[in-house]
């Protein structure tokens, strides 16, 4: 069995805009945007308020990984997703292969008609839940 940790240096965007920040992953968007110097401090006076915009936006978070042939011989390559907050689809080289609506599960899936040997782009499409809680 073979594993590769995606976790480490990623890149996030706000939907919509070309501007590109650095990301860590495990983590949230709003220390990526503070680490960016795109935030101020939220615990400061009433930054957590002028923040609110940030939860009623989508984020694209991608990063690039390489796959030698050795993962191949595998029957299956499974990539496995947790605490994805909370609407999400995850697309492997352009390909949705998964909707995630629950952070507080594990979202497996087999990726390995999606990859090919060398490098390969994984984008998670993180949705507000501001539009979704409004229709329930």
């Amino acid at each position: 069995m073979h594993k590769l940790s995606l976790n480490g240096q990623w890149e996030c965007r706000r939907c919509g805009t070309e501007q590109v920040i650095p990301a860590t992953v495990p983590g949230v968007v709003h220390l990526d945007l503070l680490r960016a110097g795109l935030l101020e401090d939220m615990n400061w006076r009433d930054n957590e308020r002028k923040q609110q915009w940030i939860a009623e936006t989508d984020w694209l978070y991608s990063r690039e990984f390489k796959v030698d042939e050795d993962f191949f011989s595998c029957q299956n390559i499974l990539l496995r997703c947790e605490g994805l907050d909370t609407l999400a689809d995850v697309l492997v080289n352009g390909q949705k292969l998964m909707h995630a609506d629950n952070m507080f599960r594990t979202w497996e899936v087999d990726v390995k008609e999606h990859l090919h040997v060398g490098v390969n782009r994984l984008e998670v499409h993180f949705y507000s839940p501001v539009p979704y809680m409004a229709e329930r």
